[in-house]
């Protein structure tokens, strides 16, 4: 079961029962960022704590993440801890993409794919229509990254021909 705490600006995040009665005890806010946050002063400056990040008892330089991107959503189910790798890999499209699709662009008439992997890129090619470039991104995001992989559709079948298509690439790049 969970239970919400409310935070400033009509906000609330949602906790499980079992942390609801510790967290309660601190005023918590709503950042910029869209984050739970509660802070104190000491020596002079102000220390911020991430809610998802006291639940879980993160370290510094550990990562927690928001399985279903909902910052608020501050459930045990719904956190996990991830690399830096893998967070940077669940990120949401760009802000500034114009396709809608997350690792599609629109170049020479036709829609280009790729997908970055250890501080490269991977082309995956281009396609002539908008659909099968997004499947392309999301049959190469979910074998190289699994349960990690944002998907653009996530409620669609891959085609096999795209899974084909797919293999073959990423074993020329030398991928699994």
């Amino acid at each position: 079961m969970s239970r919400t705490i409310p935070l400033t600006r009509g906000a609330f995040a949602l906790v499980d029962d079992a942390d609801y009665g510790w967290l309660i005890q601190w005023k918590w806010r709503l950042n910029s960022h869209g984050y739970a946050i509660r802070s104190i002063y000491a020596d002079g400056h102000s220390i911020y704590f991430n809610m998802h990040r006291v639940i879980l008892n993160a370290q510094p330089g550990q990562f927690v993440d928001h399985i279903d991107h909902n910052r608020l959503n501050n459930t045990r189910a719904n956190l996990r801890f991830v690399t830096r790798q893998e967070n940077m890999r669940y990120r949401r499209r760009h802000a500034n993409n114009s396709t809608g699709f997350k690792g599609v662009s629109h170049l020479h008439d036709k829609w280009h794919v790729r997908i970055g992997l250890d501080g490269g890129l991977i082309q995956l090619g281009f396609f002539d229509d908008l659909l099968t470039a997004a499947q392309v991104y999301d049959a190469a995001a979910k074998r190289l990254f699994g349960e990690f992989a944002l998907l653009n559709l996530p409620d669609h079948e891959t085609p096999p021909a795209v899974e084909a298509h797919v293999a073959m690439v990423l074993a020329r790049a030398g991928c699994r």
